[in-house]
């Protein structure tokens, strides 16, 4: 396993993460804002900016910052842990994908439950409104996605920054917004199924209406996709560049 030489200062290791957290959601929540509505109105990005106060913006801040400054130290413990484990001497793309997936599954219930709350926010709903039932809805959808994108976005990362160390910030945008595309069908699947009206049912069968009722592309691609790529674009390559040069937390030959 890699070792290293030089830990990261106790600012960095341990208060980084919660402040780079804050930092997501004051960037990330006017652009959650704009998808959520885009997915439960039914409507495109344009028309959702058009329609859309100013002051509604900031809806939903309170669940992304908390959700923020709790996942990203878990974010990077699990990065650590099990990039640790995953043995270095298998293809970059396999050992990725490997890590990326178990990673991801220790966030996918604190990341499913403040999300949840977030969306039944924008739907005009506050805290008191709030019963615990909310915190699992849309569970099987976040955590396909959680460990989907997180699986797409290593396997790609991690032999683009094998084969270029110097240009991490462009390998980690160029991975997050193929994992953005590809992973969209549950993303848009769990907002769908965490809207306060949505009826209980498998992912699958919410995934099959969507398709029949809008089209593939139309009903699980587009929509939330401008605003969900251009969080990617803003955050991704930032925050690759704290885990992995800054911390050098994962581990490598």
């Amino acid at each position: 396993m890699a070792t290293r030489t030089e830990r990261p200062s106790f600012f960095w290791m341990y208060l980084s993460a919660p402040l780079f957290g804050v930092a997501q959601a004051i960037v990330g929540t006017p652009l959650d804002v704009v998808a959520t509505r885009e997915v439960l109105n039914s409507k495109n990005t344009l028309q959702i900016i058009k329609e859309m106060p100013v002051k509604d913006y900031g809806i939903g801040f309170q669940p992304n910052i908390l959700k923020s400054i709790t996942k990203t130290p878990i974010q990077l413990l699990a990065a650590n842990f099990f990039s640790s484990i995953v043995p270095t001497d298998i293809h970059p793309a396999v050992r990725g994908f490997t890590f990326g997936l178990l990673a991801s599954v220790s966030e996918a219930l604190l990341f499913n439950a403040f999300n949840s709350i977030r969306t039944r926010f924008i739907q005009g709903q506050t805290w008191k409104d709030i019963d615990p039932s909310v915190l699992l809805k849309g569970f099987s959808a976040t955590l396909s996605h959680r460990v989907f994108s997180s699986a797409i976005f290593f396997s790609i990362y991690e032999p683009l920054k094998t084969k270029y160390p110097s240009q991490g910030m462009a390998v980690s945008t160029c991975a997050g917004i193929t994992q953005v595309i590809l992973s969209a069908p549950f993303y848009v699947a769990a907002m769908e199924q965490q809207r306060k009206e949505a009826v209980s049912e498998p992912l699958r069968y919410t995934l099959v209406r969507l398709s029949k009722r809008d089209g593939f592309l139309r009903g699980l691609i587009f929509p939330a996709l401008i605003p969900r790529l251009a969080h990617t674009i803003a955050i991704t390559g930032l925050f690759m560049k704290l885990v992995d040069d800054k911390l050098g937390i994962i581990h490598r030959k």
